[in-house]
């Protein structure tokens, strides 16, 4: 560091000292977070995250980096606060003159960069340094925590690609038994360890080949596709092995290729072709023949495919890097590779892939070692650094959340929510850590979000109506905010900004949204203001997919009615959606489901009450929102728990996660009792496992380790595993406008009457044709009706239609119910078709469930039913016998 370097560094630390020691004064908390917090409500607000204060002031004066001359204004504003708090009187604060002159004097002498190889020419040189820069910023922003200051490269922790499972030569554990540092947290697991490799040391392997890369939402693939480009860039740049061979990483978003006017080749080949605005298209392979050197290769990694919102873009977007790898695999040389990221994908798209040389892989999620770095690299900055990373894992442990951080975005939503409110307690399940990370933006943001609010009241002054509008867009904010979200993950809009414009005229009618200077501007920067949106090349996006998610299920929420009304059409639907389909809209129904919840405690119990009493697919639903933390009763939670050795096997995880004391009492008592079947002890084993794996494994070791060997576990996260991307049918509809439905409805119908569509995909449909071609949905309604009605028709089909007319709700369900309880009890048609009957009566719930339970007991003791019927029906259930 240079001399004059230092003195700038000298003269702000001396200055931050003074203003602590005026705020301790003044009994008011001091840290930099604070700062940046004022300097964001000022009358003209500053931010600093850009050019964050731990690299201007770090400890060490050696590794001070001195903020450029482009943040003057910036370091004159820090300046100012400083010594307002240090309360210097005016007459001996610094000029701005000597300020700027300090922060002139510590430019460091630019040293040029390492320059890769000779025979790399400057266009990709530029694009290595382009990237290098870009890697280093965050895919996300969490707001005023001390890592997320950090360059990206600096906080993050590069995951590993799931591989499958493995044991270890000796039958022992493959897998390290340290905890997170403590002696007594027996966080070690006995048995199968799952096989992971660097991504870097997968790309190495040429038998490999393409690769598709799948995680739920916040499961870390743009952070490490971002530091994958960074690092082999750098290390080109670096020179750090002249000899080996080049890879030439090139880094783009779906979103980024999906849009470029001239196609993905193009947008791929632009930045290195020499005609940077040209009107041609640029065809990949021409334009890079003669850059790559002798030997070397490109390494294309494509961000993010799911984020596509319009279906049909994905597909095409798949076809052309599919058809890409195709041209690439013709060549004698094999000198591009492709890496996909996305959400687990649908069996059509990914086979597409497969089938063009991709293999597909799994980004594991983190596992004890990865968090308790992670926790270290984000304080390392800090003066406590080591007591902080120590103080968040054990809160960690004492929330329970172990399961929960494995996701990389809710790891760092819990360090940031645990060094803002380090007096607070760690929410123990997704939906509490999504809500409580919201109130902490709000409260963050309120300053900054008061005084635009402030300065558009000021603007309207003069005008009644404008101040009308001020005062509802003021009152009604939050639900603007959920009305966006629900634009983004429902309606698939392709632009928020606009929508919220169009949102607030219907509300206020058009003379308010004109009768205010830069409304528009000022609409999209209170948006940006709650820290959950972003304004990126011009546009309105979300933080991450995940808080549109939340937001939007919150939305349908509240239009759902107060009180729980099982037959009512709009509770039939969010029920059937989250009992019967498959996919997003699934994903959507059951956080739907569970935001009811907890805006109404009181009607849930109804809810749940309902759910409790209907078929297997009814009590997964029921455990699940338990497991989330939905409000419910003693009685509910010990229901659940007696019934658990008879419900399906998911509900055990639901069990695990459940942070009610009589969970971790129950659980134990199934795990330890001889009475109990050994699959029943081995799950109960696998569930406390999640929430207490110190008893779990104490539990294990005195029952006997070869005797209860654990299952391999899922690479996925558990509940919070998201669902795929959508089937064929549903994501072409997505990509349907209503007047696309209203066009194609004939044929719409036309498949749902074949009898032949997956489920999800005829309930897509359905769904479809009842918003934007009613007519058609009731005539496609009437004749399913009509064929399951039909006592001539064979039961199966009969059956079928019922399935179908389902997917209509309405006074459709009484009907289904009439024709599903007549099939069930016609003495004539086989046992088996009868007990299937049966069981989609009990699907319906409540008040159908007892009538079907005696119908399946009545079948099961029916007088001259054959062994061979007895043992089928047996098989059926997942009880020891209908309750």
């Amino acid at each position: 560091m240079t001399e004059k370097a230092t003195t700038l560094h000298a003269e702000l630390s001396a200055l931050e000292r003074r203003a602590r020691a005026g705020r301790r004064a003044d009994g008011l908390p001091y840290s930099r977070r604070e700062t940046a917090k004022a300097l964001r409500a000022r009358p003209e607000p500053v931010d600093l995250n850009s050019r964050r204060l731990s690299d201007w002031l770090p400890d060490d004066p050696a590794k001070a980096v001195a903020p450029s001359p482009a943040n003057a204004d910036a370091v004159w504003a820090l300046v100012c606060l400083w010594n307002e708090w240090a309360r210097v009187p005016p007459r001996e604060r610094p000029s701005r003159r000597y300020v700027n002159d300090l922060v002139d004097a510590a430019q460091p002498e630019r040293r040029p960069r390492p320059t890769v190889a000779p025979t790399l020419p400057p266009r990709l040189r530029a694009l290595l340094e382009r990237q290098s820069t870009l890697s280093e910023d965050w895919p996300y922003v969490l707001h005023e925590g001390s890592g997320s200051l950090l360059p990206l490269s600096m906080i993050h922790v590069r995951q590993h690609i799931d591989l499958g499972m493995e044991t270890d030569i000796d039958g022992g554990d493959a897998r390290d038994s340290d905890g997170y540092g403590d002696g007594d947290q027996h966080s070690r697991d006995l048995g199968p360890a799952p096989r992971s490799l660097p991504l870097d040391a997968l790309l190495s392997d040429d038998a490999v080949g393409h690769l598709l890369l799948e995680a739920g939402p916040g499961g870390g693939k743009s952070s490490l596709l971002a530091r994958l480009a960074g690092d082999v860039s750098d290390a080109l740049l670096r020179r750090d092995d002249p000899h080996r061979p080049p890879v030439i990483p090139l880094w783009a978003t779906a979103s980024a290729l999906s849009a470029h006017p001239h196609g993905v080749e193009d947008a791929l080949a632009r930045p290195l072709s020499d005609d940077h605005g040209g009107e041609e298209p640029v065809r990949f392979h021409e334009t890079v023949a003669d850059l790559l050197p002798e030997a070397g290769r490109w390494l294309l990694l494509v961000d993010s495919l799911d984020e596509l919102p319009d279906p049909n873009a994905r597909a095409h977007l798949v076809h052309r890097l599919t058809r890409l790898a195709r041209e690439t695999a013709a060549q004698s040389d094999e000198r591009v590779r492709i890496v996909i990221t996305s959400r687990p994908m649908q069996e059509p798209e990914r086979r597409l892939l497969e089938m063009a040389g991709f293999t597909a892989r799994t980004l594991a999620p983190f596992d004890h070692h990865q968090l308790r770095e992670l926790a270290g690299r984000w304080f390392d900055q800090h003066e406590h650094g080591g007591t902080l990373a120590a103080e968040f894992l054990r809160q960690v442990d004492l929330a329970r959340l172990r399961d929960l951080v494995r996701v990389p975005l809710l790891a760092a939503v819990a360090i940031a929510l645990y060094e803002a409110w380090p007096d607070r307690a760690l929410p123990s399940n997704q939906y509490a850590l999504y809500e409580q990370y919201r109130l902490y933006l709000t409260a963050a943001k309120a300053q900054h979000r008061g005084s635009r609010l402030g300065r558009l009241a000021t603007l309207s002054l003069r005008n009644p109506s404008a101040a009308a509008a001020v005062r509802f867009l003021e009152q009604n904010f939050d639900d603007l905010l959920r009305e966006v979200a629900h634009a983004a993950r429902v309606m698939k809009a392709p632009d928020l900004h606009q929508h919220a414009i169009d949102w607030l005229a219907r509300k206020l009618g058009p003379a308010a949204r004109v009768s205010i200077p830069g409304w528009r501007d000022a609409v999209a920067g209170l948006l940006t203001s709650t820290g959950l949106i972003v304004s990126r090349n011009g546009r309105l996006r979300f933080l991450h997919i995940s808080f549109a998610e939340h937001l939007a299920a919150e939305h349908d929420a509240r239009l759902l009615p107060v009180e729980f009304s099982p037959l009512a059409d709009s509770w039939q639907e969010v029920v059937l959606g989250a009992t019967r389909l498959r996919g997003r809209r699934t994903r959507h129904a059951m956080a739907t489901l569970l935001h009811y919840c907890h805006l109404r405690p009181l009607s849930s119990a109804a809810l749940l009450s309902w759910l409790q009493q209907g078929s297997d697919r009814h009590h997964r639903v029921a455990a699940r929102l338990l497991a989330e933390g939905c409000p419910a009763s003693a009685e509910h939670v010990r229901d659940f728990l007696e019934r658990l050795p008879y419900l399906p096997a998911e509900c055990w995880e639901s069990a695990g996660h459940l942070a009610d004391e009589a969970a971790y009492e129950m659980l134990v008592f199934y795990a330890s009792s001889s009475a109990q079947h050994r699959t029943t002890r081995e799950h109960a084993l696998d569930a406390l496992a999640l929430r207490h794996p110190g008893e779990a494994l104490l539990l294990r070791e005195r029952l006997g380790r070869e005797e209860f060997r654990p299952r391999p576990e899922s690479p996925s996260t558990g509940l919070h595993a998201t669902a795929v991307v959508g089937t064929g049918v549903e994501s072409v509809l997505e990509g349907f406008g209503p007047a696309d439905v209203r066009d194609q409805a004939d044929i719409l119908g036309a498949m749902i009457l074949t009898g032949e569509l997956e489920p999800a995909d005829r309930a897509a449909i359905a769904q479809a044709l009842c918003a934007s071609a009613p007519d058609r949905a009731r005539q496609v309604a009437d004749r399913l009706e009509t064929l399951a009605r039909d006592t001539a028709r064979t039961p199966w089909a009969r059956h079928h239609a019922v399935e179908a007319l389902l997917e209509f709700g309405g006074s459709y369900v009484g009907t289904a119910a009439a024709v599903l309880l007549d099939l069930a009890t016609r003495p004539d048609l086989a046992p088996l078709d009868r007990w299937d009957a049966a069981e989609s009566v009990l699907d319906l719930g409540a008040p159908h469930t007892e009538h079907a339970r005696r119908i399946m007991r009545a079948l099961t003791r029916e007088p001259g039913l054959s062994v061979g019927d007895l043992f089928d029906l047996q098989g059926r259930t997942h009880r020891p016998g209908p309750a």
